[in-house]
């Protein structure tokens, strides 16, 4: 029977709501909800509306049936329903969402296996486009060799594990802390890349400065025309040494025109910030310096390989410009959507 319902599920258009609510309603009655489903579920309600929501049955029931109706019909997931509030959209708004699901069917239709893996992998991502990271990088996997080399160069550094993202498995190392045999053991076996540091520039350093603080640009690149899509600051908290949304760090929204933030920053649990919890840096209203070099940079390397037409950057400001941190195949919708604007709307004028 789930197996049946999932076909009948990946078969269902936009313009069949009625069958949609049906099959979302027959999932619930047929399946009630998996515990580690409702867990998590009941988890986000409490941390999204409140816990005294929780203590009503009618709310708790009426928002079930509605998420599981949005991940049918809208191809939403969970964590989609909950960080963009679809509880309060209506139908309209609603559509201009681009959920995960259907973003991943988007990134499969963009570019080809060869650009999808020189970007996905963070040391052939670094060689073809090494002029823009303006920094060392060396991939070493079991190569003492090549370890050592690096640490006569530089007496502190980042690593990153070879096939993780989401800053999974980050860290900064200090030589003068850390002899170079411990280090060395602690990466034997594995495969890493390791970065000279990048030292930012004051002005952005100010916001959060035991992290990279950087920007998220994305841009689609067709027939040699550019539509810049979306720009994202992002910002560490605490002291973690990584911005990256998904590992606890704080976004807000960036006018694309001017480089100033234009908004409140928020996190992926649903929190708000109009200063910085760390350094009480107001966000909105925040310039981004130098943004017509940033601009730049980013629209070169798109005209660059528009092969791949999608892309998304992320640039770290340091006193002698702007440099690449990395250029991704994909990149989520989420960062920018958060902010009550959905996507589709840009992006398909942008593919005309």
């Amino acid at each position: 029977m789930k197996v049946k319902l999932k076909i009948l599920f990946c078969n269902l258009g936009h313009n069949r709501p009625h069958i949609s609510s049906f099959l979302a309603h027959l999932l619930l009655i047929t399946h009630k909800i998996s515990n580690k489903y409702k867990n998590v579920f009941l988890k986000n309600i409490k941390q999204f509306y409140g816990s005294q929501k929780l203590e009503n049955s009618d709310f708790v029931n009426k928002i079930t049936k509605d998420c599981y109706f949005s991940i049918i019909y809208y191809k939403v997931d969970m964590k989609d329903y909950f960080l963009y509030d679809f509880y309060k959209l209506d139908d309209k708004k609603r559509k201009q969402y681009i959920g995960d699901t259907e973003k991943d069917e988007f990134l499969a239709t963009i570019g080809n296996h060869k650009t999808r893996e020189i970007l996905n992998d963070k040391y052939n991502c670094y060689l073809k486009f090494q002029k823009y990271y303006k920094r060392d990088i060396v991939k070493i996997k079991n190569d003492k060799q090549i370890f050592e080399n690096f640490c006569q160069k530089h007496n502190s550094f980042i690593i990153k594990p070879y096939n993780l993202s989401q800053g999974l498995g980050v860290k900064k190392v200090d030589l003068n802390i850390e002899s170079i045999d411990k280090v060395w053991n602690s990466l034997t076996g594995g495969e890493y890349i390791l970065e000279e540091l990048i030292i930012q520039s004051e002005s952005l350093a100010k916001l959060h400065p035991e992290s990279v603080n950087t920007i998220r640009f994305a841009t689609y690149a067709h027939n040699n025309k550019i539509t810049d899509l979306f720009a994202v600051l992002r910002v560490g908290s605490g002291k973690s040494v990584i911005d990256n949304a998904s590992a606890g760090g704080i976004f807000a929204l960036i006018n694309i025109t001017t480089g100033k933030v234009e908004s409140n920053a928020k996190n992926f649990k649903g929190d708000n910030f109009i200063n910085h919890p760390d350094t009480n840096i107001q966000f909105k209203g925040f310039q981004i310096p130098q943004w017509s070099e940033l601009i730049q940079i980013v629209h070169d390397i798109a005209l660059s390989y528009q092969e791949h037409e999608y892309i998304s950057f992320d640039l770290a400001l340091t006193e002698n410009g702007w440099v690449l941190v990395e250029a991704n195949a994909g990149g989520g919708f989420h960062i920018y959507q958060i902010f009550g604007n959905g996507l589709r709307k840009i992006l398909e004028e942008a593919r005309r």
